[in-house]
């Protein structure tokens, strides 16, 4: 995941800085740090609360924890898969 990360992450951080001016030199990193780490919270917190809601469904229909969980865990890994568009 680190090489992964360490060859995704200076693309778009070159391309955040493309254009800018002296004056927001130091605003445009920021700003780019800030969307990265929002985003990331608002999509843990959507796919978090996705696998909750199928467990709790399946919990509800009878289906034990182990599996409930599992299913509810794939169920978020597979939105976040189509989201991204890796397969």
């Amino acid at each position: 995941m680190a090489a992964g990360l360490a060859a995704a992450l200076p693309p778009p951080t070159g391309l955040a800085m493309v254009g800018t001016g002296e004056d927001d030199g130091e605003v445009a990193p920021g700003l780019f740090n800030t969307t990265q780490v929002v985003g990331g919270s608002l999509a843990l917190g959507i796919l978090s609360t996705l696998a909750a809601s199928r467990i709790y469904i399946l919990l509800g229909g009878g289906t034990e924890l182990l599996p409930a969980t599992v299913e509810g865990q794939q169920l978020a890994s597979r939105v976040a898969t189509s989201i991204t568009g890796t397969a």
